[in-house]
Parts: structure tokens; C-alpha cells; sequence
């Protein structure tokens, strides 16, 4: 392998760990993954914040912080048992059509 294909591999394997490390964390504070995904639309959400302020070179790690900052909002709103009016907060237009128009940018593998 060269160079650039062991960057890009490491860069895969940390953009992974650190998904995997997010989903565990919202797991061990009682959420579900459905409450993450189909409630919050957590990832689109991530991907909005560091297109926001990245504009348009969004790179691994600005994903990654506005992943680390909205976990800790979203664990607030579940301990207060406050998830819908979170979702309806980060989403005023409403949960199902914002995870649709961001869908293709939900993934993690869709950053650089």
C-alpha cells in the first residue's frame, strides 16, 4: 500500500471509532438508536452544524466536534425527557423532511 491509501484507511478506521464511540455513549446514557436516528436525525444534524461552519470543506474532525457537542445536548434532552422538543428544536421543519433532504449526507463516509 501506498502512502495515500494508508492515510485514507486511517482516516476510515478514526471517522469509524469515533461514530461507533458516539453511538455507545448515547446507548450507555439509555438512549436507542431509533431515538438517535429516526427522533433526532442525529447524524444529519452533525453534518448540517459542520457544513455550517466549515462551509464547504467539511473534513473528518469538524464532523466530529459537532458530533461530541450535540451528544451532550441530546443526552440533556434525554435524561429531561425532553427528546421530541429537542428534535423539533434543531429541526423546525420537522424531523422526516429534514433527514430526507440530508440523507446522502447522513452517512459518515460522505466527509472528507
Amino acid at each position: 500500500m501506498g502512502l495515500i491509501a494508508d492515510m485514507k484507511r486511517d482516516h476510515e478506521c478514526i471517522h469509524d471509532y469515533h461514530s461507533m464511540e458516539i453511538i455507545d455513549t448515547w446507548c450507555r446514557a439509555g438512549g436507542s438508536l431509533d431515538e438517535l436516528h429516526d427522533t433526532l436525525a442525529f447524524w444529519p444534524k452533525c453534518e448540517a452544524v459542520a457544513r455550517q461552519r466549515a462551509g464547504v470543506n467539511v473534513l473528518w474532525f469538524h464532523y466530529a466536534e459537532a458530533a461530541e457537542e450535540l451528544i451532550v445536548e441530546a443526552k440533556a434532552a434525554l435524561r429531561a425527557r425532553r427528546l421530541e422538543e429537542l428534535a423539533r428544536t434543531w429541526w423546525p421543519e420537522g424531523v422526516a423532511r429534514a433527514a430526507g433532504e440530508g440523507a446522502a449526507l447522513s452517512e459518515p463516509d460522505s466527509l472528507h
